[in-house]
């Protein structure tokens, strides 16, 4: 997910077409679905208009093409340094060649509950009955993030199993 943006201007959005007919025919779980899809930051107080406005505001920019949300962690990751967050993104299949090139920065878990939960040092939201790759950015601490994953299985009565590290 992106880094959570300042909600601005919510009461003039509000009394627009767009947002009116969003408002309207979205739930919040529906919403927070939604955000999720576009890896639209959110936070968990927001109510549904604050969600609405970051639908809006995510999908009037994703009508302008955004080659960095394609592009994984290559050569140029030093770009991604302002980067608050690492990507992450569901695994189809392990076979990736160009993530086992940077196997040594990736770490994969299968969140086998059935709810997503968060890892809080990278801020990477381990979807439920998924695998997700969590990309360890150079700010990151890799064990940091095995020992959050290891407390979550204490909590969570041993649901994330971690692939590879």
């Amino acid at each position: 997910m992106n880094e959570i943006k300042e909600i601005t201007n919510l009461d003039t959005v509000k009394e627009t077409a767009e947002f009116k007919s969003i408002y309207k025919d979205n739930t919040k779980p529906q919403l927070i679905e939604k955000l999720d899809s576009l890896n639209v930051g959110y936070h968990a107080s927001d109510d549904k208009s604050e969600l609405t406005w970051r639908y809006l505001d995510a999908t009037s920019k994703q009508a302008e093409p955004e080659q960095e949300d394609i592009q994984e962690n290559d050569e140029d990751d030093t770009n991604s340094d302002d980067e608050d967050i690492a990507p992450s993104k569901e695994v189809a299949n392990d076979n990736n060649d160009s993530e086992n090139k940077d196997d040594k920065n990736v770490i994969r878990i299968h969140n086998t509950w059935s709810f997503d939960v968060l890892e809080p040092h990278s801020a990477t939201n381990l979807k439920a009955k998924a695998i997700t790759a969590i990309h360890v950015l150079p700010k990151h601490d890799k064990d940091k993030i095995l020992r959050n994953i290891k407390q979550l299985n204490i909590v969570r009565g041993n649901k994330l199993i971690i692939l590879g590290e």
